[in-house]
């Protein structure tokens, strides 16, 4: 293609002496300050466009400024001139085209009718050969000079230029990202067409138009169809159509708006080697300034051996997460995270640092918050999300309830390891759960008002009341509530209970609670709010005073306005006096001996059960006490307690996330 331009016209150059021009003028505007102006003339007449000169009034027309010849169905010649410039200004001041200083057109400010035309005037009357002319210099050299200022004015054209001159747009068969931006797309090209070079590549969109710049082709034969690929460095909007500019114009369909992704892996392997290779190259040149494309060329050079594998162990659901333990060797970190996906939404698990387990190897433990509501039970997906962008399932399950008891196989992977997401987990699991009906049962009411209630779980043998019954040396205004997690210990301790009552006059009450499963928190929990004295003193089943009395030391403490937690420092039975240490406030682990007013316990009820364990669910009221009251609501008995046994042993992992609960507490 061949475009002449007018050379700039010096301000000395002295104005042709005007006569009568042969040809009219006619103005097609484009934009505010852009025409494209054009005669028709003789083709006898064949001018080159570099020998013409363009004045409007007394002003030589320079640059930016385009002309071209384009041939006519009848044999003449159009001569299209593209200039910056209003049509206004023209039509007020005259335009006038001459060579040689001899007019052959002009555009006559006095004339009574109007020069500016339809922009499809520009089209009619033009052969093949001067449309697919008039397509290029607008699509090319139009662009390169006049940017998206021009496309609105020549929309119309160009669809109509493409409708006469193109097939229909092929349609897009793959669509790949490579990378951040780019992309390729491929075509099957039609049988018919010319095995001929891809000209320069347009992009046309609702609104604007562009040249691409650096885009590469490959064309290769699978089977009976001739594929193009084209190798697109910053991608296409969707929408777009390309238009490439061979010796016959193509039109090929860009990406749709939910166009559907088509992953490099199986598509490279699709190719053949040389497509491959140059594919790969591209890749790699991308990849020094694009994360994206480093992790697809990762992807790309990655052996079958080292592909990542996904098997989940655990995923189970609360009403707030999920809490996934799942094995996942990935070597070469080509993963970024994992997808859930529910009937209800997406619920994104993080990858993070592996956990290495003795059996199943690498591991991912996590705990994720999710807004969708998911029960047990309910089918899920997961999927494998890479770096990269790309997308695989994985296989189909079905969610779990989150396990009374820390999982088996988190034994041989560290506490401090497994303690977060295990703490998240348990809170949002316990948050929303209801409250637990209990149902006290009166054996026998006090001889005196009752001013404190003695709150005893038991937990094995059944001689402990006896013992600590002794040990109150003669106080008879209290209650003794007993607990006993089986509900098969009912007879036994209401004979108990008669048998204390007789001898030292005390009021003695069962608490009985007939839901199963429950968490030793909830089941102390459900015990303080059936209390009516305002003192209680919480006792485990194996702790007795170091000396006596010892009951008068606790109800002075609670007696003290607003909430009052006070506790006992516990001591093992066969510590030696250089072995009892007083109690530090802030280790306190409340597991034997602690003592609540009203008010205290009223605020616990009011707390969301966070921890299951009972000790940390009054350590995490203790937190809240500080915090909420100041450090004198947390009290610490200087009688000390003498523990018979020892507590029972609880996971590692479990103690440890619920302290990290009460830190979360204590740092708010």
């Amino acid at each position: 293609m061949r475009i002449d331009r007018f050379p700039s016209i010096p301000e000395t150059v002295p104005l042709p002496l005007r006569r009568k021009p042969e040809h009219r003028l006619q103005l097609v505007p484009l934009a505010d300050d852009l025409v494209a102006a054009f005669f028709d003339a003789p083709g006898h007449e064949s001018v080159v466009t570099s020998q013409l000169a363009a004045w409007s009034g007394d002003e030589a027309l320079c640059r930016p400024l385009l002309g071209t010849r384009l041939a006519r169905r009848d044999g003449g010649l159009r001569y299209v001139f593209f200039l910056a410039r209003s049509s206004r200004d023209l039509c007020r001041r005259g335009l006038w085209i001459a060579r040689d200083e001899a007019p052959l057109a002009e555009i006559d400010p006095s004339a009574l009718q109007s020069p500016v035309v339809d922009a499809l005037a520009l089209v009619v009357g033009l052969s093949p050969e001067g449309e697919a002319r008039l397509l290029r210099a607008l699509l090319t050299t139009g662009l390169s000079l006049f940017g998206d200022r021009a496309f609105p004015g020549i929309r119309d054209i160009v669809l109509q230029l493409l409708e006469r001159l193109a097939p229909p747009a092929l349609a897009l068969r793959a669509w790949c990202p490579l990378g951040g931006t780019a992309a390729i797309a491929s075509y099957t090209l039609p049988r018919d067409l010319a095995a001929e070079p891809i000209g320069s590549l347009v992009a046309i969109g609702s609104g604007s138009a562009q040249l691409l710049p650096g885009v590469e082709t490959d064309v290769e034969t699978l089977g009976d169809d001739r594929l193009l690929h084209l190798f697109l460095p910053r991608g296409l909007k969707p929408g777009t159509t390309l238009v490439a500019l061979s010796e016959t114009p193509l039109r090929l369909a860009g990406p749709a708006p939910a166009q559907r992704q088509r992953p490099l892996g199986p598509w490279l392997q699709r190719r053949s080697p040389p497509v491959r290779r140059r594919t790969l190259a591209r890749l790699d040149r991308l990849a020094a300034a694009d994360a994206t494309a480093a992790a697809l060329l990762a992807e790309a050079n990655c052996p079958d051996r080292a592909r990542p594998e996904v098997v989940p162990q655990l995923v189970s659901c609360t009403s707030a997460g999920i809490f996934y333990i799942v094995a996942l060797r990935d070597p070469r970190r080509l993963l970024a995270n994992l997808l859930l996906r529910t009937g209800q939404g997406d619920i994104l698990l993080p990858v993070g640092t592996p956990l290495h387990h003795p059996r199943l190897g690498p591991i991912q433990l996590g705990y994720a918050r999710a807004t969708q509501d998911c029960a047990p039970g309910d089918r899920a997906e997961i999927f494998a999300l890479y770096r990269s962008g790309r997308m695989t399932r994985v296989g189909e399950l079905a969610l779990d309830p989150l396990p009374a008891e820390v999982p088996p196989l988190l034994n041989d992977l560290p506490d401090a390891a497994v303690a977060p997401a295990l703490a998240a987990a348990l809170a949002d699991s316990l948050r929303d759960r209801p409250d637990v009906p209990g149902e006290v049962i009166e054996i026998a009411a006090p001889e005196a008002p009752a001013d404190v209630t003695l709150l005893v779980e038991l937990d094995g043998a059944l001689d402990y009341p006896f013992a600590l019954a002794a040990s109150l040396a003669g106080h008879r205004s209290l209650t003794l509530m007993l607990h006993h997690p089986d509900p098969r210990a009912r007879a036994a301790l209401t004979a108990i209970g008669e048998e204390l009552h007789a001898i030292y006059g005390f009021g003695v009450a069962l608490f009985d609670i007939a839901e199963e499963g429950l968490k030793p928190a909830e089941r102390l929990r459900a015990a303080l709010a059936h209390v009516r004295t305002d003192a209680a003193v919480v006792l485990s089943g194996d702790v007795l005073p170091e000396r006596r009395p010892w009951l008068g030391p606790w109800l002075d403490r609670l007696a003290k306005p607003g909430p009052v937690l006070a506790a006992a420092a516990t001591i093992g039975h066969d510590a030696g006096p250089g072995e009892r240490v007083a109690a530090d406030p802030d280790e306190t682990d409340f597991t034997r001996a602690f003592g609540l007013n009203a008010a205290a316990r009223q605020l616990l009820a009011s707390m969301p059960l966070r921890v299951s364990g009972r000790e940390a669910d009054t350590a995490d009221l203790a937190a809240t006490l500080r915090t909420a009251a100041g450090a004198g609501a947390v009290q610490y008995q200087t009688v000390a307690m003498i523990a018979h046994a020892r507590p029972p042993r609880r996971p590692g992992a479990l103690d440890l996330a619920e302290r990290l609960t009460i830190a979360e507490t204590r740092t708010a």
